[in-house]
């Protein structure tokens, strides 16, 4: 079935990190993952296509990819720590003009 799952790495828990920050002033050093996770290992290793992503570019080909995949697909991206995730709307429009775009949203 082609699926595509999209796994954001930041090397921890962003949302602890943040709440860390804004209540105490400060990153209380609990946050972050003792050991690294592979996701795209992971999913080849299930028989999905697996693919690790560092930049933007690296994302569009993923994704456009993975889009054409007759398969399931798992795209691993490791994102800055520090970058704070925009908002649950602002990711839906962002994603609705994205696959807008490439005429893959139906009406």
């Amino acid at each position: 079935m082609p699926v595509v799952w999209v796994v954001l790495n930041n090397g921890g828990h962003g949302m602890v990190r943040r709440g860390d920050t804004l209540m105490k002033g400060k990153d209380l050093g609990v946050s972050k993952f003792s050991a690294a996770l592979d996701a795209a290992g992971i999913a080849r290793g299930l028989g999905a296509a697996g693919i690790r992503v560092e930049t933007a570019a690296e994302f569009r080909w993923a994704i456009e990819h993975a889009l054409r995949s007759a398969g399931p697909t798992v795209i691993y991206a490791v994102i800055d720590r520090d970058e704070v995730a925009p908002t649950l709307e602002r990711r839906v429009q962002t994603l609705a003009r994205f696959f807008a775009a490439r005429g893959a949203v139906g009406g």
